[in-house]
């Protein structure tokens, strides 16, 4: 259910969007949608189903910046 309702509508918008965007550094924007569907996925389980938040110093906003570091070349950042 949570792949139907939720995971497949999102990775095709995040993709159309992706396939859009001129600034990403990359030539397989639904792989890229994957890869950024699948960090989210994995920080929230480790940080609140696995209770890492007590135990990892990760925030949620020092992964998104090193996601968009890795996407997007210097100065190119399309949230900019």
């Amino acid at each position: 259910m949570y792949i139907k309702e939720f995971e497949k509508p999102n990775l095709a918008v995040s993709t159309e969007y992706l396939q859009n965007c001129q600034e990403l550094r990359s030539s397989d924007p639904e792989a890229v949608a994957w890869i950024i569907a699948g960090t989210i996925n994995f920080y929230y389980l480790m940080m609140e189903l696995l209770h890492g938040k007590h135990e990892l110093t990760m925030t949620s906003d020092r992964l998104t910046e090193a996601l968009i570091e890795l996407l997007f070349p210097e100065g190119n950042n399309p949230a900019s």
